[in-house]
């Protein structure tokens, strides 16, 4: 498994609210833009490096981190969201049983993701690698 050499953060550009590291609000994947924004190939960009394995963290758990891991399942990347390293899931999905976030979390399953922990094997090996 090969990584980016740098980090990339929840996706919210000049200009344009992108939802998703690899798509737009509404699941456009077009990469052109209009002047004074930013593009990015996410897809293309990992395919290049051989990168496979895709670990989701980031500040929105209802918004970016969901969006951007059933992109990532979608474009044929294992795909894996770090559930304890999602900076701010809203009090509503904290709630006593965490309904919602069992919602989002069914959901995501469905469509192929895994929901791990920092602590899980899959974490792991990332770090027994690096």
């Amino acid at each position: 498994m090969s990584y980016l050499p740098y980090r990339l953060i929840d996706p919210i550009m000049a200009n344009v609210t992108r939802w998703s590291c690899f798509s737009d609000v509404h699941g456009n994947g077009s990469h052109e833009l209009p002047d004074g924004t930013m593009s990015h190939d996410l897809e293309h960009e990992l395919k290049q490096r051989s990168i496979s394995d895709v670990f989701v963290v980031g500040h929105s758990g209802t918004q970016a981190v969901p969006n951007t891991a059933r992109d990532a399942a979608k474009l044929g990347f294992k795909t894996f969201v770090v559930e304890d390293a999602i900076g701010h899931l809203p009090v509503w999905l904290r709630d006593e049983d965490n309904k919602e976030w069992k919602q989002i979390e069914e959901e995501l399953v469905g469509q192929g993701v895994k929901v791990v922990k920092m602590d899980g094997p899959e974490v792991e090996a990332l770090r027994l690698e690096a």
